[in-house]
């Protein structure tokens, strides 16, 4: 089984990875965190129709943001944890779907067409999510679209798998921004367009690169001016080699690292 993924610095040669990945991802793997993603995009048409009309859901908002996630370089290489992942997208299209359609009946309007995606199936299994996956990735649209503006929707992808990076974390320290979630689903669902243009596809990742960074306000607010500083490996124990690093990502770790008492000595960089 081949694989094509070239998202992350690691990829071979500086081209992409074929048979498998630098990383330690698999085929299995890279194929079904395709259909992830595919199946993300045709979420987000149905959540960014409904949108503009009060069509509204935290878990939907939610779900494809921690996707996009999961789907970062050495996040989730889990293939029946992705099974589980696919299985709950099925869910949470026919939600999408019927908000969608409440939405305009309630406004006595008809919901426009949506670019056509690629059929796949929900709860099919591993096998079969595997198989439709191969189907949905990065050569194909290159095929279709030409490698300009591929190139320009898969850099637009991996800002947004930034962005969702950012905002799971900022969700963590307790803060959660509607405009995220908005302009994830409006990107997403851009991306799905039969045909896209380079300004449209330019707009669309200059979009992702002006988005609120709300996980450094969330890590600002509870912690307050955070910066570099020195620490001693050593100090507060005897056990040498062991400790943790803290880094912003993770700040709400640090009261319950500080509870498990003095055996762990933990060092917070910025």
């Amino acid at each position: 089984m081949s694989m094509f993924c070239f998202q992350c610095e690691q990829r071979s040669q500086g081209v992409g990875c074929t048979a498998f990945g630098v990383c330690g991802k698999d085929p299995e793997t890279a194929s079904l965190q395709d259909l992830l993603i595919h199946a993300c995009k045709e979420i987000s048409q149905y959540a960014h129709q409904a949108r503009p009309l009060g069509g509204v859901d935290h878990e939907i908002d939610l779900f494809v943001t921690e996707s996009l996630f999961t789907t970062v370089t050495n996040v989730n290489f889990d293939p029946d944890n992705l099974v589980l992942w696919l299985d709950q997208a099925g869910k949470l299209k026919a939600k999408a779907i019927a908000m969608r359609d409440e939405v305009f009946a309630k406004a006595g309007q008809t919901p426009p067409a949506l670019p056509p995606l690629k059929a796949w199936t929900p709860g099919s299994g591993r096998d079969q999510y595997v198989r439709e996956g191969g189907e949905v990735g990065v050569e194909g649209r290159q095929e279709q679209l030409g490698e300009d503006i591929s190139g320009l929707q898969e850099l637009l992808l991996y800002g947004l798998k930034g962005m969702a990076a950012y905002a799971d974390h900022a969700k963590v320290l307790g803060v959660e921004d509607d405009e995220v979630y908005g302009f994830i689903h409006e990107a997403m669902s851009a991306m799905t367009a039969t045909q896209p243009t380079m300004d449209g596809c330019s707009g669309s990742c200059s979009g992702a690169v002006s988005q609120p960074e709300g996980h450094g306000y969330a890590r600002q607010g509870e912690y307050r001016d955070l910066r570099p500083s020195q620490a001693d490996p050593g100090a507060g124990h005897s056990d040498q080699g062991q400790g943790c690093s803290r880094l912003g990502h993770d700040l709400e770790d640090r009261p319950v690292a500080a509870d498990r008492g003095d055996r762990h000595q933990c060092l917070h960089a910025w």
